[in-house]
């Protein structure tokens, strides 16, 4: 029996849009302050596409997104800032049903772990991508 596959902590969000993540990988991999992008989908990560944004000029370390998406239209982006050997969770995107209020918000992981209200512009994979890429620090 096929398992669709979770998120820690979420409701069931559905099987993972394999289509939507290989044109956020093609969208990114055509942006110049994306370094690179790794998508190799498996039975264990099925839902994954990682992005490696060039990191600012001030930064002594890498920065690394986390992208899920998924055919119900939810998804989860996770920010990380790297450093030696400790990768820390700066933020998180999400868009998802739940306990917590609005559909779309910002986890600040790092500081707070305030939650915030995010109104994307457009809610596809390029959109959500670009109001995303917009929002980080500028290398």
């Amino acid at each position: 029996m096929n398992e669709v596959p979770t998120i820690v902590g979420w409701p069931s969000v559905g099987p993972p849009d394999r289509q939507a993540l290989r044109a956020i990988d093609r969208f990114l991999s055509t942006m110049a302050n994306i370094d690179r992008t790794e998508f190799h989908p498996d039975s264990f990560h099925p839902q994954l596409l990682k992005a490696w944004p060039t990191p600012s000029p001030d930064s002594s370390g890498t920065t690394r997104l986390d992208i899920h998406w998924f055919t119900t239209g939810e998804f989860s982006v996770t920010y990380y800032q790297a450093d030696e050997c400790v990768d820390q969770r700066v933020g998180r995107w999400d868009r998802h049903t739940g306990s917590r209020g609005t559909r779309c918000h910002f986890h600040h992981l790092s500081t707070t772990g305030n939650i915030e209200t995010v109104d994307f512009d457009e809610i596809n994979p390029l959109g959500v991508l670009r109001t995303i890429l917009a929002s980080l620090p500028r290398a």
